[in-house]
């Protein structure tokens, strides 16, 4: 009695995949993030956010953010893309006082007298959602009376 045989199967042992498959396939090992560097009552911040290099519509959300909490400061900050091994090495070089993130909690280590915060929504959500717009800026003006507080 000759079994027959799932063509995925056979397929997978001779090493030979479909094309579609071979593009869904790969992935992306590093994440890409934006990150502003500001200076708010005299206190550094470090604002970051994870995006999706191919969605230029997160890039320019984030520019806006970026403009807009520019326009609260004297002393503009500089929109940069990063990796997460780069923004880690930047943290611990530059020693901000706050970390305000977004998208998400993201594992930087140990960060002695750095406070953080984190939002939920990322420049995704609110592309996608502009309700989440309304979180995401209730977390930012938080965040920014925490500072006001501290300073």
């Amino acid at each position: 009695m000759i079994e027959k045989l799932d063509d995925d199967f056979i397929l997978a042992e001779l090493g030979i995949t479909p094309v579609w498959l071979q593009k869904n396939a790969i992935e992306k090992n590093e994440k890409a993030f934006l990150l502003l560097k500001l200076n708010f009552l005299k206190a550094k911040i470090i604002i970051f956010a994870e995006y999706n290099e191919d969605n230029a519509q997160e890039k320019k959300l984030f520019r806006n953010i970026a403009e807009y909490l520019n326009s609260l400061i004297d002393d503009a900050g500089k929109c940069e893309s990063f990796s997460l091994e780069q923004i880690k090495n930047f943290i611990q070089q530059e020693t901000p006082q706050y970390i305000f993130s977004f998208g998400g909690r993201f594992e930087l280590g140990e960060m002695a007298n750095v406070g953080s915060h984190n939002s939920a929504i990322s420049l995704n959500d609110m592309i996608k959602d502009g309700e989440t717009k309304k979180i995401f800026w209730h977390d930012v003006r938080s965040f920014l009376m925490q500072i006001k507080e501290n300073n």
